[in-house]
């Protein structure tokens, strides 16, 4: 009998610089989200004369989608590492 086919198979371990860039990602992301639809929102307020009130809601807007991912992600993640450490 082969030693290797007794052994329990240990989860995958991602490396931190891994892990670290994958978070930098999400919260550009994020970052990315809220600038873009600002910019959008002020560019569509400028059609109709209120710049301002446009930007912010599209600020809002892109900011609440790009947490949404984040939230998506992180949920998904957790649940993923929950099921591989089940038997």
């Amino acid at each position: 009998m082969n030693k290797s086919d007794d052994r329990t198979e240990e989860p995958k371990r991602v490396p931190p610089t891994h892990a670290a860039g994958d978070a930098v990602g999400r919260v550009f992301n994020v970052a990315v989200a809220g600038f873009a639809f600002g910019f959008l929102g002020h560019w569509i307020g400028t059609k109709f004369g209120a710049a301002d009130v446009f930007a912010v809601i599209g600020a809002l807007l892109g900011a609440t989608a790009g947490f949404y991912s984040l939230y998506a992600h992180v949920t998904a993640r957790s649940k993923q590492d929950e099921n591989s450490k089940s038997p």
